[in-house]
């Protein structure tokens, strides 16, 4: 292709080319020379004046930046890409641009700016495409939140523009977000044929960036109700996606497929060794809400192995990460895993140690820091590192703050 855009005589006719080019090398694990492509285009573009070229160098560097997992940088691209479109008169473009927003958004845990997005294209004119992905992802959110009677319709009209219309992107985030919505109300469907479905579809077309956040999740769907096969299916098809980019998020979900089909096996040490290095890989990726889904799993790995503080400190990292999402769901059933570890969830989602927690309970009884040593058999310089660390894990800038919000998250019960 890049042959066929240095023969090319007309400027805006190679500015394409070139950025079609890098658009394609992104999606095939090349980020940084796809990319660098996709910006001489735009730059050319905007140096012959070229509007519409430029406005569709602009998409497709919004898109490469995306599918390279360079999330903060794509947002600024399809936010300028918006506001160049606008400046230009070309609404079309500029509205799949800012539509475009809202899949990264979500995927990066900014859900309320993206439904802001969301409705914000909905109630304009705005073009087909941006208004199905704009009703899409907004459902998507609803489904996050664990609010399916509100997503179902948004999510269902959204898969339907994109069977008949495209984009594949589109397809694949509304099957994910429709078999979500079908976990959450099984007399609304089955997740379990919804993905089987998805499956099938994906070795049609083999979509590598959307994709790889639904097979992760339909592994886990898989082997939490013993169906090994299916779960193998998805690791296969995160193997090749793998293999094709090399993506970090890819390899990530990969291991935490690995690691759903040891869990199935018995096999717990190697399962906490796959989902130990999907974390370690995630804590690369600004994905919280994929992250705190494995560290759930992970939990549940480090549990079958014995080893019960562990899987207590992941489950706990993931509540309060689904708290601060509003990730109902989630936060579920990482609190219902604590509980069934025999832990509070209240001690946790504070952030406090047994010993902090003890530490809390003697203050709010009016204890100075050298009676609470005592009395724990401690020395008072570490009494009195306990008591600051509480009151930052808890915000507080007196014992008295402390004692109160204790009392909210009913530590001292």
């Amino acid at each position: 292709m890049r042959e066929i855009s240095r023969q090319v005589e007309r400027p805006e006719l190679r500015a394409r080319a070139l950025a079609l080019e890098g658009q394609v090398r992104t999606k095939l694990g090349q980020g940084e020379a796809g990319v660098a492509l996709v910006r001489s285009a735009l730059s050319l573009a905007l140096t012959e004046n070229a509007t519409s070229a430029a406005a569709e160098a602009y998409f497709r560097l919004g898109s490469a930046l995306e599918h390279s997992a360079a999330y903060p940088a794509a947002i600024d691209a399809y936010t300028t890409a918006h506001s160049y479109c606008r400046a230009q008169g070309l609404e079309g473009p500029g509205d799949v641009c800012f539509a475009c927003l809202a899949p990264i958004m979500v995927h990066t845990g900014e859900w309320q700016r993206a439904a802001e997005v969301c409705r914000e294209v909905l109630a304009e004119e705005a073009a087909p495409v941006a208004r199905m992905v704009a009703t899409g992802e907004l459902g998507y959110v609803y489904a996050l939140r664990g609010e399916p009677g509100r997503g179902r319709r948004l999510i269902a009209e959204a898969l339907a523009f994109a069977r008949q219309n495209g984009p594949i992107g589109l397809e694949v985030e509304t099957m994910h977000a429709l078999a979500r919505v079908e976990e959450l109300d099984p007399a609304d469907g089955d997740a379990g044929g919804r993905m089987r479905g998805f499956l099938e579809r994906w070795q049609t077309r083999e979509e590598v960036h959307y994709s790889v956040s639904a097979f992760r999740w339909a592994a886990t769907l898989f082997a939490r109700r013993g169906h090994g096969p299916d779960a193998g299916a998805c690791a296969d098809a995160l193997a090749r996606i793998a293999a094709t980019t090399g993506d970090t998020e890819a390899v990530a979900a990969l291991a935490h497929a690995l690691g759903e089909l040891a869990l199935l096996n018995g096999d717990a040490d190697g399962a906490v060794q796959q989902f130990a290095q999907a974390l370690e890989l995630l804590a690369e990726v600004p994905a919280p809400h994929d992250r705190a889904e494995t560290q759930v799993r992970a939990a549940t790995a480090f549990a079958a192995a014995g080893a019960r503080q562990e899987a207590i400190d992941r489950l706990s990292d993931a509540y309060r990460t689904a708290r601060k999402l509003g990730a109902r769901p989630l936060a579920s059933r990482a609190a219902e895993e604590l509980q069934a570890l025999g832990e509070s969830v209240e001690v946790r989602s504070a952030g406090l140690s047994r010993r902090e927690v003890e530490v809390l309970r003697l203050a709010a009884e009016g204890l100075t820091n050298r009676e609470i040593a005592t009395r724990l058999f401690l020395s008072k310089r570490t009494a009195d590192m306990h008591v600051r660390n509480l009151l930052a894990k808890l915000d507080c800038r007196s014992r008295v703050q402390a004692t109160q919000r204790a009392r909210t998250l009913q530590l001292l019960e």
